[in-house]
């Protein structure tokens, strides 16, 4: 017997154990990564199409995807090999534009359902359209009206963002390590001191 005593083998099964239930629990915190990630181990659990540097310095990795039924871009971001954000730009493109204004409000509906309910908040800065909710996504376009929800969870941020300008509209899903965002503040701040 490779175990000299019961007492031994109890032992080395308790830690299997215990090492089984922890890995168990480790939950992919944005599709099928975890915040902290090297850039290579996201690469070996997602199809990375192209890599960019970003305004900070970050190191982005992009990927294709759909989500809901809808194209989305994928962008992974990277500073210190350590993956801290993560977002989808949805990639649709309409001529009715409440059909965005339709699409933010089922994500955010599923959204809710996964991490509790959250109302969606509508940020007028014209409120011309305001009284005709069949104008709201030509108001997306023109920057009168953002369409913004916010979402957490232990160790997540998820920004959802509805935004326009110039008759485009931009549909953004971020998700923020709670831990490791610090390391895009202080890249940030770096940036800021090296203007001075």
């Amino acid at each position: 017997m490779i175990f000299k005593n019961k007492y031994m083998l109890r032992s080395v099964l308790t830690i299997l154990f215990l090492f089984f239930i922890n890995y168990s629990n480790v939950i992919a915190q944005f599709r099928s990564t975890t915040w902290g990630m090297s850039s290579d181990k996201v690469k070996e659990v997602e199809t990375i199409v192209t890599e960019i540097d970003g305004n900070l310095g970050e190191r982005i990795l992009v990927s294709n995807s759909v989500i809901n039924g809808l194209e989305a871009l994928v962008a992974y971001y990277i500073i210190e090999d350590t993956l801290y954000k993560a977002r989808y730009v949805i990639n649709e493109d309409y001529t009715n534009r409440n059909q965005f204004v339709d699409d933010y409000k089922s994500i955010s509906a599923i959204l809710s359902t996964k991490y509790g309910y959250q109302s969606i908040y509508y940020d007028w800065s014209d409120e011309l359209y305001k009284d005709d909710r069949s104008d709201y996504g030509f108001a997306v376009s023109l920057g009168h009206l953002k369409l913004i929800t916010n979402f957490k969870d232990d160790t997540t941020e998820i920004f959802h963002l509805l935004e326009g300008n110039d008759y485009e509209i931009s549909h953004i899903l971020e998700y923020r390590s709670k831990e490791y965002v610090r390391l895009e503040d202080a890249l940030s701040n770096k940036k800021i001191m090296n203007d001075f």
